[in-house]
C-alpha cells in the first residue's frame, strides 16, 4: 500500500510536468524581446571564443550546437523543419540580463558580425559557435592592459557558470528535462525524505519514503518476474527498465544500490534510449 499521501504526490508531480512544457518563440521575436540583432543573438546563444595571448575565454551562453542538433530544454530548441531556432521566455530574461550587466560584449560581437573587426582565426567551440575567435582588444579596445582585459573576461565567465541554465545538459532536441522552476516547486510539495538531516529536524518519513528490507527469493524462473518481450536487444531492455517514462511519471527502485530497493521517486528527465533520471 504506497499510503494515502501517495495520491497528492502523483497530482503534484503531473502539475510539475505540465509546467515543463516550455512555450518557444522564433529567433527574430526573441531578437526584438530583448532587443538586438538576430544575427548577435545567434551568436550569444552560442560559443563567443575570445582570445588574449594563450589564454581563450568563451563569452557566450553555448546554449545550443547547430551542427550536432542539441540544445538545453527550457531554453532552446531547434525548429521543428530544422531551419532556426527558437528561445523561451526564461531564455529571454537571461538575455536581457547579459546585454544589461556586460553590454561591451554584445557591441563588440555586433562590430565583428558587421565583418569591420575581424579576429585572429580559431575554432567556434563544441557547443556550436561557426566564427573564428575574437581579440579581447576587439571587445575592450578602450582597455589598454593585457591583465585588465583579462579579469573583465574572467568576471564575465564567473557569471555565466553561476547561471541557472549553467547547470542544464546539453542534450538532443528529443530529451525531456523538468524545468527548474518545475523542480523548485516539486522538492517543496514532496514529503521530507528519510536522512539524517530529517531525523535532526524531527521530520517523520512517509510510508512511502522509507526502504523495504532487502528480499532473497531462489529457484524463480526470470519468465515469472519479466513479461513476455520480442527477442531483441532494444525490447529486452526496454523490458527490463520497465517500460518508456514521461515526465512527472512515478516509478520505484528495483535495483540492489543507490537509491535503496523499494523507494520511490518522479521521473525529472527522459534521455535518448528511454534512460530516465
Amino acid at each position: 500500500d504506497p499510503g494515502p499521501g501517495e495520491e497528492h504526490v502523483r497530482r503534484a508531480a503531473r502539475r510539475a510536468a505540465a509546467s515543463s512544457d516550455v512555450r518557444y518563440i522564433v529567433s527574430n521575436e526573441a531578437a526584438r524581446c530583448v532587443p538586438c540583432n538576430p544575427r548577435v543573438l545567434g551568436r550569444i546563444t552560442s560559443n563567443v571564443w575570445v582570445s588574449e595571448g594563450d589564454d581563450r575565454f568563451d563569452v557566450g551562453l553555448a546554449v545550443k550546437h547547430g551542427a550536432k542538433s542539441l540544445c538545453v530544454p527550457g531554453y532552446s530548441s531547434p525548429m521543428p523543419d530544422g531551419a532556426g531556432w527558437r528561445y523561451s521566455a526564461a531564455m529571454i530574461d537571461v538575455l536581457r540580463e547579459y546585454k544589461a550587466k556586460f553590454p561591451w560584449v554584445w557591441s563588440g560581437v555586433e562590430r565583428d558580425d558587421r565583418g569591420g573587426d575581424r579576429g585572429n582565426g580559431g575554432g567556434g567551440g563544441e557547443r556550436g559557435g561557426g566564427h573564428g575567435s575574437l581579440r579581447a582588444q576587439q571587445l575592450l579596445p578602450g582597455v589598454p592592459s593585457a591583465a585588465a582585459r583579462r579579469e573583465q573576461l574572467s568576471a564575465v565567465q564567473k557569471w555565466l557558470k553561476g547561471l541557472a541554465l549553467a547547470r542544464r545538459p546539453l542534450v538532443k532536441s528529443s530529451v525531456q528535462l523538468m524545468t527548474e522552476e518545475a523542480l523548485a516547486t516539486l522538492q517543496m510539495t514532496l514529503p521530507v525524505a528519510p536522512g539524517p538531516a530529517a531525523a535532526a529536524l524531527g521530520a517523520s518519513s512517509p510510508p512511502s519514503a522509507r526502504a523495504l528490507p532487502a528480499a532473497e527469493v531462489e529457484g524463480v524462473p526470470a519468465a515469472l518476474l519479466l513479461p513476455p518481450y520480442l527477442p531483441s536487444a532494444s525490447a529486452v531492455k526496454l523490458s527490463l527498465q520497465g517500460g518508456e517514462f514521461a515526465l512527472g511519471d512515478r516509478c520505484v527502485c528495483v535495483g540492489n544500490a543507490t537509491p535503496p530497493f523499494g523507494l520511490r521517486g518522479i521521473v525529472i528527465g527522459v534521455y535518448e534510449n528511454d534512460v530516465c533520471e
